[in-house]
């Protein structure tokens, strides 16, 4: 039986800025639209792949220091910057494959909680095919 992996130091990087250690969870989404080819005379649905519809959901711990994570996401709003994700903080290989993409940074909610830890759920667009390396 294959040992299942547990997150336990997975590295992400926006715009070349290591923001790992305010990240609590990473999805990517790497998704096809199922486009419906079905014409007259078929006897069962035919599909066609469409264009990819990728997305990052992330959930953000914010610093104490607001400048922190902040000043490094604030300025980025609105831009389209590349992301870069791992699994495991160890060298990119076959075991931890490296995924990378542009992303548009449209939204970055602020908030929380009396007596919790500010913390926001983003779901950013990916704007480009998702790579992923081995080497």
């Amino acid at each position: 039986m294959a040992t299942k992996l547990v997150i336990k130091d997975p590295v992400l990087t926006i715009d070349g800025n290591d923001i790992s250690t305010y990240v609590s969870s990473l999805t990517l989404n790497a998704e096809i639209e199922e486009q419906d080819g079905t014409a007259f005379g078929d006897g069962v649905r035919d599909y066609e792949a469409g264009l990819e519809s990728n997305s990052a959901q992330i959930t953000i711990k914010h610093a104490d220091a607001m400048s922190a994570l902040e000043g490094i996401l604030w300025p980025l709003r609105s831009t389209k910057v590349i992301l870069v994700a791992r699994f495991k903080a160890a060298a990119v290989g076959t075991d931890n494959p490296s995924y990378t993409a542009t992303v548009l940074v449209g939204s970055l909610p602020l908030g929380g909680q009396v007596g919790s830890i500010m913390e926001s759920s983003v779901t950013w667009r990916l704007c480009s095919t998702i790579t992923r390396a081995t080497t």
